[in-house]
């Protein structure tokens, strides 16, 4: 895991007070801080510099958060990751995790679970999605089948993102937040015959919406070693911008 010293975060916030308390606590914790008060401020900083987490406001006068992660995901998919704070509906979190966010917090906000998140989002995938799970209660199980993952796709039941999947269903919706065990046969597919483990739901949609099926959204939480690697591989292999996409439409 990467240590808070080797961490460099850019908090991005027009509000000074929040973006200063901000900057103290995780350079207390001895995380690398830096600060920018707007969107245009902040990505001049991540294209001179390297930067693990931006930590960033939606609202913000001379540059949104959201025209910023548009800019992050086009000048670089992976790094950094993008934590969005924001205290209005300017963006859904179905649209937000599809744009690229990892995390969303809505203000006012616990910090401990910031802490946790920018942790968390510093922690390679392979290990990220490796973690003892048989002690953490499982609430909803999805199983689906289908010959090869592009055909699910084209059905519209299965999208996939660089830490989630989108999940189509008809009935028995999930809750947000709970703990989810999905079990994804492609009993046809030569590069990946499954997709096994286990996410937190984040958003649930139960109605169709245009072209958007009825589902959920998944983060992957852990993968099944038979998963895992192939999974891995196919995420970098299509340069995937969608962090959980909002559906297969």
């Amino acid at each position: 895991m990467k240590k808070p010293a080797d961490t460099r975060l850019l908090i991005v916030d027009d509000e000074v007070d929040l973006r200063d308390a901000l900057a103290f606590d995780f350079k207390r914790k001895g995380y690398q801080v830096l600060t920018a008060s707007n969107g245009v401020e902040a990505f001049s900083v991540v294209k001179q510099q390297s930067i693990d987490v931006v930590i960033s406001d939606i609202r913000m006068p001379g540059g949104d958060g959201i025209e910023l992660l548009s800019k992050i995901k086009d000048h670089n998919l992976n790094l950094p990751v993008v934590i969005f704070m924001t205290a209005y509906s300017d963006i859904g979190i179905e649209e937000a995790y599809d744009r690229g966010a990892e995390f969303i917090f809505s203000k006012p906000f616990d910090r401990k679970a910031l802490h946790q998140a920018v942790e968390k989002a510093v922690q390679p995938r392979e290990e990220r999605w490796m973690p003892d799970v048989k002690n953490v209660p499982i609430v909803f199980s999805i199983e689906l089948n289908f010959s090869r993952l592009d055909t699910a796709i084209k059905a519209h039941g299965v999208s996939i993102g660089r830490g989630g999947l989108f999940v189509a269903l008809d009935k028995n919706f999930p809750t947000v937040t709970e703990t989810v065990r999905f079990k994804i046969q492609l009993s046809q597919d030569p590069n990946l015959r499954d997709i096994n483990g286990s996410g937190i739901i984040r958003w649930v949609r139960k109605e169709s919406i245009g072209p958007l099926p009825a589902g959920c959204g998944i983060e992957i939480t852990f993968l099944e070693d038979s998963s895992r690697e192939p999974f891995l591989h196919l995420i970098d292999q299509l340069r995937l911008r969608a962090f959980i996409p909002k559906g297969a439409g």
